[in-house]
């Protein structure tokens, strides 16, 4: 299910906004191409919201560049060569420095107001005249122009939005659609530019040209910069950073099932069965996962940088926990553990090809998904790895589905009561798992066709958490299902019958039992010709088990050949 829901929304969400990336730091570099533009987008919290207000952020966020900007030579008018007859003309302030450099910050929401009906972005020579707006800026409609030009290096001319009427999610009216465009007066310098961000929202940053160099040089100038936004808690964008701390949080939640499944493990280690093993691992990648995810978020919002190590890990054992709780839940349906002590080798083989398969394509999606750095290149591949991960889930959940139906059949027909309520659970908790998919599947559904796509990014964070709670559930609900105890090995690869409020195990080591108890009771002669019929039936039933249960252990095998022995012993006794 949860395949399926990436599959519908992936298109959505990455042509739109790029929410696999968590950092609010973005690196660009621009050449000046006109028309062309370098963008970031990330989800900004006010000051006066209720998040915490602690360092980096120190309750004061913003939106800004900080990098370098170099003109080329060929492009550069100097400030002392104005003369306003260049090709570009000049603006009412009259700067005719070429070329000019735009950012654009606004909200999501008022993206409405940027441009004219027409749909131009940059203010043309037309719209100057009419006193519209500047000619080199970006045309923003109502909007209040002013200038700062204390700079040694460039002047900045700023037109603002100054309110839209809508109130925003914090109640305030306030500046959210800026227009800052640089006039060089140096050939390359350095820039610093904040804007502070009083409402909460979905804002993007856009630096481009809107008046192209007289010299019409394929690249008049390079913006080499950081993009950044920051919250009042540091880098880290508002729609993951409730991520910090239910990572956290699972992590606790995590180790605590650890502590309780190493407890009944240890303590019944000498009976465990292998698939206890396997839930092991399982749990212990699940702790890998969410640890790693809260320290790599953790230092995002710290630094403001991904770096390669935590999408290496975060990709590493994300991948290993996903393909790993697939093949565990296949290993539970085929009855490994309980109703046959080894697999088959084809489909040992089987299993094990299709989970390679699907870690190295889960891998390439994780990667893909975690990758700081998006282009169109990484955005198309994600959507591609898309449809064979959907195609090997279909498979895993298809065999999963056929093998749980056949091991009911088979226990129904040989009325093993205990393993068919043991497995009755099991597909109970399956279907509990499927219900709460489809709700959540049907919840993102409706959050993203019914409400604005700024509150859908605010809200996504919770139909995340809720896959996360979901599959730690089921863990939780096998771990419980499966759980270490006394009679593991009495109870795998046997036959179990119902006896009064009683199950009794017919398996060899049962049989040793019942053996010794009757020649305990040899006093009563009756008695203990009632037990010897009894075993001998029972040596027979053994012989038919050997014929139905290939076991290839040799252990096994001699210890059944001790148990007879032992069996044939105790018959010269009596």
């Amino acid at each position: 299910m949860k395949s399926l829901s990436q599959f519908l929304f992936v298109i959505i969400f990455i042509l739109f906004l790029n929410r696999n990336v968590e950092s609010s730091i973005f690196p660009i570099i621009n050449n000046g191409v006109f028309d062309q533009y370098s963008s970031a987008t990330s989800f900004v919290y006010s000051n006066k919201s209720s998040v915490p207000h602690t360092s980096p952020g120190d309750g004061k966020p913003y939106a800004g560049m900080n990098g370098y900007i170099t003109i080329n030579s060929e492009a550069f008018i100097p400030p002392s060569d104005n003369s306003g007859s260049g090709s570009g003309g000049s603006n009412s302030n009259g700067y005719s420095n070429e070329p000019y450099i735009n950012f654009l910050l606004y909200r999501m929401n008022e993206v409405k107001y940027i441009g004219d009906v027409s749909g131009t972005v940059c203010c043309t020579l037309e719209l100057s005249k009419s006193k519209q707006c500047e000619y080199g800026t970006v045309f923003i409609q109502n909007s209040n122009y002013t200038t700062d030009d204390t700079n040694k290096n460039y002047t900045l001319i700023m037109n603002h939005k100054t309110s839209t009427g809508d109130g925003g999610s914090d109640n305030t009216d306030g500046s959210h659609v800026y227009g800052i465009t640089v006039v060089p007066k140096v050939q390359s310098f350095p820039i610093y530019i904040t804007i502070p961000i009083d409402q909460t929202g979905l804002y993007s940053l856009i630096v481009t040209t809107c008046k192209p160099a007289a010299t019409n040089i394929e690249s008049p100038f390079t913006v080499d910069a950081d993009l950044i936004f920051m919250n009042p808690y540091g880098y880290l964008t508002g729609d993951k950073y409730p991520f910090l701390y239910f990572n956290l949080i699972l992590s606790a939640f995590y180790v605590g099932l650890f502590i309780m499944w190493a407890i009944l493990f240890l303590k019944f280690k000498d009976t465990a069965l292998r698939i206890q093993y396997w839930i092991s691992l399982v749990i212990l990648l699940g702790f890998l996962e969410s640890l790693t995810n809260y320290f790599t978020l953790s230092s995002i919002n710290k630094t403001g940088h991904f770096s390669n190590a935590g999408v290496f890990f975060v990709t590493f054992f994300g991948t290993l926990k996903s393909g790993f709780a697939r093949s565990l839940v296949v290993l539970v349906s085929l009855g490994y553990g309980v109703m046959v002590p080894r697999l088959p080798k084809p489909t040992i083989i089987k299993l094990s090809v299709i989970t390679v398969v699907y870690l190295l394509i889960k891998g390439a999606q994780n990667y893909v998904y975690n990758s700081p750095t998006q282009t169109n290149g990484t955005q198309i591949s994600f959507i591609y790895l898309t449809l064979p991960v959907s195609v090997l889930d279909t498979v895993f959940y298809w065999w999963i589905l056929t093998s749980l139906t056949e091991i009911m059949n088979n226990l129904q027909t040989k009325n093993q009561t205990a393993k068919l309520l043991m497995f009755r659970s099991f597909i109970w908790v399956l279907l509990g798992s499927a219900v709460c998919s489809f709700v959540i599947l049907m919840a993102e559904i409706i959050v993203t066709w019914a409400t604005s796509y700024e509150y859908s990014a605010q809200t996504s964070w919770i139909v995340e958490v809720s896959w996360g709670v979901s599959y730690f559930v089921v863990l939780v609900s096998i771990c419980w299902i499966w759980k270490p105890n006394a009679n593991n090995q009495k109870f795998a690869y046997s036959e179990l019958a119902d006896q009064d409020d009683d199950i009794r195990l017919e398996s060899i080591d049962g049989l040793s039992h019942r053996g010794h108890k009757s020649s305990n009771n040899n006093n009563n002669n009756s008695g203990t010709r009632h037990d010897i019929i009894d075993n001998e039936n029972t040596i027979e039933s053994i012989d038919g088990q050997a014929n139905t249960f290939t076991i290839q252990d040799e252990y096994e095998d001699q210890d059944l050949n001790d148990e007879k022995v032992e069996i044939a012993d105790m018959f010269k006794n009596l």
